[in-house]
């Protein structure tokens, strides 16, 4: 990576997260991830046991789900901790949150296909920390989110 690039990290609370109970993410567990060309879905659970799915279930421009995701450790990771936080305005101390990644030095590899060129500036990063891991999605759009007792 570029020495001048500085990824960022957003807090980043959805509306539905708050069905959650967890004063940071090491409370929160990554249940499940479920993928096909037109859904991606997490399903992720606080230490008592409330769970929400996490839907990603539009089409993008190049007619998937998302543009891309990946899953790592903390351990394999420890660069995402180290990155300035901003806080939006409307931040709640007690509602759960995940992180958007502000400047992601991983859509380089898109800037060179022009089926992304229009949308490029749209879209977002989105990044759930759990206890031990983290879940990285690049997508046009935020995802629904559902209550599991909703279901």
């Amino acid at each position: 990576m570029d020495k001048t690039h500085k990824e960022k990290l957003q807090f980043w609370q959805p509306r539905g997260i708050e069905a959650l109970r967890a004063s940071n993410p090491s409370q929160l567990i990554l249940v499940s991830v479920s993928k096909s060309p037109s859904q991606l879905e997490l399903i992720i659970s606080d230490e008592h046991e409330n769970k929400l799915r996490i839907v990603y279930d539009q089409l993008c421009t190049a007619e998937f789900a998302v543009w891309h995701f990946a899953y790592d450790t903390h351990v394999g990771r420890p660069d995402l901790w180290v990155n300035d936080i901003d806080r939006p305005d409307n931040f709640s101390e007690h509602t759960p949150f995940f992180f958007k990644i502000i400047d992601w030095s991983g859509l380089n590899k898109y800037r060179n296909a022009t089926i992304y060129e229009d949308v490029l500036d749209q879209v977002e990063v989105h990044l759930y920390s759990t206890r031990d891991e983290f879940f990285i999605v690049v997508s046009e759009y935020e995802p629904r989110i559902i209550r599991m007792d909703e279901a």
